[in-house]
């Protein structure tokens, strides 16, 4: 039971692709909400969490984007700016959105609609409406929807180096945490799984994988022996992958990157 509906509404113009975490200080987004209203906030305010919202890709992804300014155009009309792409391990959804994608505000009544691993990938039938009326009034909507990992998936790691040593090469990223990865103070975030893994895949130039190991630390030493094994030569540039495993939820999002050594 929500006391209030959520902010929610359509894109009338269409949103290029975009870098995440950075502020897009050119790009902007006009909105038409069904109801309610929308208000700019502080840049502290934004990277504090405030101003969040789902956009509706058209692979059926959401990318979770925030937004500093937003001027009222016409009724329930807004002009977003000063956006921040990617948020909450949604980097790998930045690319263009065509005008007429869904939004959704994360600030409102969001409820979860399930808890247990035994709900995933069970399909379930909702109905939305007025606590007044009878499951079967034409004015409550009905709604079928399947819940799947998105939730458990471990965000891609960040920050991979890699250089060239006597043995081979040596490989090593810093992870991400889906919880408790905010404060600015700790020594170390949280882990959020249930023990440290890791899924580093070898690629050739054309994205092909070649080789893949997993790791209990974010570092890897790639021998020599390999290299040659793999490419025929050392190579002056090594393509590759990185995803954190869960124990529950499988591979996250991959880090692709191509390193220069």
């Amino acid at each position: 039971t929500l006391e209030r509906p959520s902010l929610m509404g359509r894109t009338l113009t269409p949103l290029g692709a975009g870098r995440p975490w950075l502020w897009d200080r050119g790009a902007s987004l006009t909105v038409e909400l069904v109801g309610g209203a929308l208000a700019g906030q502080p840049e502290a305010a934004v990277l504090g969490g405030a101003n969040a919202l789902a956009l509706a890709h058209p692979d059926g992804g959401w990318e979770v984007l925030q937004f500093r300014d937003a001027v009222l155009l016409a009724a329930r009309t807004y002009a977003l700016s000063q956006l921040i792409r990617g948020q909450r391990g949604t980097e790998h959804l930045t690319g263009p959105v065509p005008p007429g994608a869904s939004v959704v505000m994360l600030d409102g009544p969001l409820v979860p609609l399930g808890s247990g691993l035994d709900l995933v990938g069970r399909p379930f039938r909702y109905r939305i409406g007025s606590s007044v009326l009878l499951a079967a009034d034409p004015a409550v909507a009905e709604v079928e929807a399947t819940a799947d990992m998105t939730a458990l998936t471990p965000f891609a790691p960040v920050h991979v180096r890699a250089r060239r040593e006597a043995e081979g090469i040596r490989i090593s990223w810093i992870r991400r945490t889906r919880l408790g990865g905010d404060g600015w103070d700790v020594a170390e975030v949280g882990l959020g799984e249930a023990a440290e893994r890791y899924l580093l895949t070898i690629r050739a130039a054309d994205g092909a994988p070649l080789r893949s190991v997993e790791t209990a630390a974010p570092a890897h030493l790639y021998p020599a022996a390999d290299e040659a094994a793999d490419f025929g030569a050392p190579q002056a540039a090594l393509r590759l992958s990185i995803a954190q495993v869960s124990a529950v939820a499988g591979p996250g999002h991959a880090l692709d990157a191509v390193l220069v050594l």
